[in-house]
């Protein structure tokens, strides 16, 4: 997701990562809309589900400057 984001691959973001229509207290400023799904595969697949998990990860961390400090970011606060 890092990557997409940041424009490292060439998969268009456009379509797939949306802004939030409000933001509430809880998001950051790179937060995107999770996509609706009526089925539990749909749900369980890529996008829906690592946008959640985007989403729930700490300002400082998803404005890494690289991939290695995000992979840095992630796993330090996935182990406190």
């Amino acid at each position: 997701m890092f990557k997409i984001v940041k424009e490292k691959v060439a998969i268009p973001k456009a379509n797939r990562l949306i802004p939030p229509l409000r933001f509430s207290r809880n998001m950051h400023s790179l937060s995107f809309q999770i996509p609706s799904c009526r089925t539990q595969i749909r749900q369980n697949s890529f996008f829906p589900r690592t946008i959640k998990d985007w989403n729930q990860l700490p300002l400082d961390t998803v404005m890494s400057d690289s991939v290695e400090s995000f992979k840095a970011a992630v796993s330090s606060s996935t182990h406190h």
